[in-house]
């Protein structure tokens, strides 16, 4: 069954694969969009995460992830969710950045800033992209 989040950070992890992805990206401090970032960009870039049922039994009280929409989530944003492929790459483009200023709750120059710095990133990568986050929603649940 595939997932877009490593519950805990838990599983059996190809090596190469791992390090191809970039890992965890440590811009992201909140754990949870640390790994739902993971989770969707190798996704995207056309890999899967599987998982199988398994139990895991902890000792303690497991600590509560805080899912908000912080700086975490922004990056997660941009990386993930407002990039569009056009069929050969993906691409971050400018015509985002006024949506993004707006939603974001930063200054402007951070949000500039930011958004620059992520879009730098996406051209970096833009021929890892296999598809963008519609598409996954599309596809989600078929076998490929």
């Amino acid at each position: 069954e595939g997932t877009l989040y490593p519950s805990d950070y838990t599983g059996i992890y190809d090596r190469r694969k791992f390090l191809q992805s970039g890992g965890f990206d440590p811009q992201l401090s909140n754990h949870f969009w640390q790994k739902v970032d993971w989770g969707t960009r190798v996704r995207l870039w056309g890999e899967r995460i599987c998982c199988a049922p398994y139990k895991i039994e902890y000792r303690a009280e497991l600590p509560i992830e805080d899912v908000s929409y912080e700086d975490s989530y922004r990056w997660f944003y941009l990386k993930n969710l407002a990039l569009r492929f056009n069929g050969e790459s993906g691409e971050l483009s400018w015509f985002r950045f006024p949506s993004f200023l707006l939603r974001s709750a930063w200054v402007p120059w951070k949000a500039f800033r930011i958004f620059r710095q992520v879009r730098q990133w996406v051209s970096e990568h833009k021929f890892r992209f296999k598809m963008d986050s519609r598409r996954l929603v599309e596809l989600w649940g078929e076998e490929e």
